[in-house]
């Protein structure tokens, strides 16, 4: 406390005493002249209000010290207040900086996604494509393990016609621990097995091709050298795997995946391990094990959409393989193949 104020205080304090001291001495007064009504009446006045007065200055300075804390106090409360409002601002712009760069993120992650599915999807149809075009043990290893991989095809195999016969080439991709390698199957409608070739890494195309032509006349399939055409087994594996994965992937705007595929009747009818499929047009489905229910020939084939040949074809051969016991879903009596 500085002596100004010091003295200050002590005059305020003085002031006080000789009020209250005044005002005890004007009612003390009073007391003793009761007899003059009027000036009695006056002291006692005059003293209560000094002994009131004087008190005040007495508590006055502890009254302003305690205005002031409250104020002080009041300060610093309006301070952290305008303190917490300019935190919340900034955490505000800091929150929507963050949400501005998550969004960003969220969008080029999902952008760069997209890149590489529609790079993967590029990479899938140049395999499929090599079957075709460039067939050879390279490239039919690479399109099968990758349709196996995306549960395009049958893991018994996938297969197709042996144009102008009356035999199917199965195609089936062997896993083993030193190596996939492929299997090529010569079937029957039912799907029992009349021969096999062993496509290996030492074998071209036209190798397999001359060992299918040959099994084919020793068991008395062959049509003749001008109908006979062997390399169209590529040309129709590569459709089967390009519809399967179309409606897998939904390549055309919707995805209708078809199952694991056996074998296509085109152009609207496939076989899968456990049903029979349309695979445009309509969706349309028969399981396998409902096929004994109904005569599904006549109930389907009088819809309109229905392309009554190749549906004929494929219930007849599914009904057939189904009945053999040689696709993924059997019959209920299936007790597994004869051993002699």
């Amino acid at each position: 406390m500085s002596l100004r104020a010091w003295f200050s205080h002590g005059r305020r304090w003085r002031a006080g005493v000789v009020a209250c001291i005044f005002g005890g001495l004007c009612v003390f007064a009073s007391w003793i002249i009761q007899g003059e009504d009027w000036f009695s009446g006056f002291l006692t006045e005059v003293g209560a209000a000094f002994l009131v007065f004087g008190p005040l200055l007495l508590v006055q300075k502890r009254i302003e010290r305690r205005i002031g804390e409250v104020q002080e106090s009041q300060r610093g409360i309006e301070e952290r207040q305008d303190r917490v409002a300019s935190e919340m601002i900034n955490l505000s712009e800091e929150i929507a900086e963050a949400k501005d760069e998550l969004r960003v993120t969220r969008e080029q992650l999902t952008a760069n996604v997209i890149a590489r599915i529609s790079a993967t999807r590029e990479e899938d149809s140049r395999r499929f494509s090599a079957v075709e075009e460039e067939p050879s043990h390279t490239s039919l290893m690479a399109a099968l393990a990758r349709a196996d991989r995306l549960g395009l095809i049958s893991e018994d195999g996938c297969r197709v016609e042996l144009f102008d016969t009356d035999l199917y080439v199965r195609f089936v991709l062997l896993k083993k621990r030193s190596g996939d390698d492929i299997l090529l199957k010569l079937e029957k409608q039912d799907g029992s097995e009349l021969n096999r070739i062993r496509f290996t890494s030492d074998k071209t195309a036209e190798d397999v091709l001359i060992e299918i032509a040959e099994l084919t006349q020793a068991g008395g399939f062959y049509p003749g050298d001008a109908a006979f055409d062997p390399g169209r087994i590529f040309s129709d594996l590569r459709k089967l795997l390009e519809i399967a994965h179309s409606k897998e992937t939904g390549a055309n705007g919707v995805r209708e995946p078809l199952g694991r595929v056996v074998q296509l009747y085109l152009p609207q009818w496939a076989i899968t391990d456990n049903a029979i499929v349309a695979i445009r047009d309509t969706p349309y489905r028969i399981l396998l094990s409902r096929l004994r229910e109904i005569d599904w020939l006549n109930h389907v084939n009088g819809k309109s959409w229905v392309d009554a040949w190749s549906f004929s074809q494929a219930l007849a051969t599914a009904e057939m393989m189904f009945e053999a016991g040689n696709l993924a879903t059997k019959p209920p009596e299936w007790r597994g193949p004869q051993v002699f």
